[in-house]
């Protein structure tokens, strides 16, 4: 799944960007600029970190100036917006002019039939209603950040009263990204799926690691004008006591945090995809956690049958809708002909003359009405639309996964 390597991103655009309010070091929003714009790249839930963190920088830059400065306080703050907001857009940019020259759509995740829309009207539309959808991100937001309603807070607290800016780096660039998946699922236009609010767990820690006062002066390449200087409690015994009790106190309200999310993971209706680790070593789990926990096998299962077989390159012709866990699970995935080949268009309007011999075929049902070969061929899976012989049918174990049909390439 992509949140990994997305929240990775993340976390470094906020690391260098709370670095930046105490070095005012222009490599750190060069640097968080970069990391945002392979953020985008990842998912495109970025865009509306792109957008906080450029906000966060022009406001941040625009106070430190001041009044007194009109004549540039302006021009500075957008030059210091744009290098962390630059990147992104570039990334943005790039990405739609390449989708355009090679699908014919800019925004192919969202127009095109394997895109998101496409896919929630397969899957039978819109759940829910806004006033139900709005108490479940609520709930998934509480459930993966406990501490967030007590934690937040009390850093803000802590922040005014030191004056340090640093604490909104958090909540405007993780926040962001929560909004951004709130509002897509209230207005419809996306799943409730546990791990799309994931964002809440980076938002706790920072917020944990934000209650006790950063110490002494961060190494940076070039000192800004407008870099602070890190200062604590007058007293050493004090802040020595102060850090012993609020460290403790953060810990504990984390690992008392464990089980309230466990017990909402563990939940069918609100976490669907991993509540079945629950039931990963019963005797008898019930249907739904067994389907889960067998998602893919049958995959396996039929990339073992087809490696077996020794097939030459370019002889199996199957779409990645759902036949991407076949061709990942195989160990000779030059055997696939797939849609990102140069010719699978070519190879999918005349299978035969292009050496193919057995297609992967799924019901043209749901999300298998975007399959390459239903489209091309409507009855392909009910009776090889005369273009293919039934050698095997393979019902399927995994949950939400399609019966297969292998059909033997008629020749000519």
């Amino acid at each position: 799944m992509s949140e990994a390597i997305f929240l990775f991103f993340l976390v470094w655009t906020v690391r260098r960007l709370v670095r930046w309010i105490s070095t005012d070091d222009v490599h750190d929003l060069l640097l968080a600029g970069i990391a945002l714009a392979f953020a985008y790249l990842t998912r495109y839930d970025a865009v509306a970190a792109v957008a906080a963190g450029a906000g966060l920088v022009f406001g941040v830059t625009l106070l430190r100036r001041g009044w007194a400065h009109r004549a540039t306080m302006v021009r500075r703050a957008v030059l210091d917006a744009v290098l962390v907001a630059g990147p992104g857009l570039v990334a943005f940019l790039v990405w739609a002019a390449t989708s355009w020259l090679i699908t014919g759509q800019a925004f192919a995740q969202f127009s095109s039939a394997y895109g998101n829309a496409a896919i929630l009207e397969q899957s039978g539309g819109p759940t829910g209603d806004p006033v139900g959808n709005t108490a479940y991100v609520l709930t998934a937001v509480l459930a993966l950040g406990p501490a967030i309603p007590l934690l937040v807070p009390s850093v803000a607290g802590l922040s005014w009263r030191r004056r340090d800016a640093g604490f909104l780096v958090g909540p405007a660039l993780f926040g962001s990204v929560l909004t951004f998946q709130a509002i897509s699922y209230v207005a419809g236009s996306t799943f409730g799926f546990l791990r799309f609010f994931i964002a809440a767990i980076p938002l706790a820690t920072v917020a944990c690691a934000q209650v006790l006062s950063a110490r002494g002066e961060v190494p940076t390449r070039r000192t800004g004008a407008f870099a602070r200087h890190r200062v604590g409690p007058a007293s050493p015994r004090d802040r020595t006591r102060f850090r012993r009790v609020v460290a403790a106190g953060t810990v504990a309200l984390s690992v008392v945090s464990l089980p309230v999310t466990t017990a909402v993971v563990l939940q069918p209706s609100l976490s669907p995809q991993q509540y079945a680790v629950g039931h990963l070593f019963d005797r008898d789990p019930p249907d739904g956690a067994e389907r889960i926990i067998a998602s893919f096998s049958t995959e396996r299962a039929l990339a073992d049958y087809l490696d077996a077989r020794n097939l030459p390159d370019g002889s199996v012709l199957t779409d990645t809708v759902f036949g991407f866990a076949v061709v990942v699970a195989s160990a000779r995935p030059r055997q696939f002909v797939v849609p990102s080949d140069e010719d699978f268009t070519t190879v999918l309007n005349d299978p035969a003359e292009a050496g193919v011999q057995l297609m992967l075929t799924v019901p043209n049902t749901g999300r298998g009405e975007s399959d390459a070969l239903n489209r091309r061929f409507p009855t392909v899976w009910e009776n090889g639309s005369e273009v293919g012989r039934l050698e095997l049918e393979v019902p399927n174990d995994g949950a939400d996964q399609p019966t297969w049909r292998i059909y033997r390439v008629l020749s000519d």
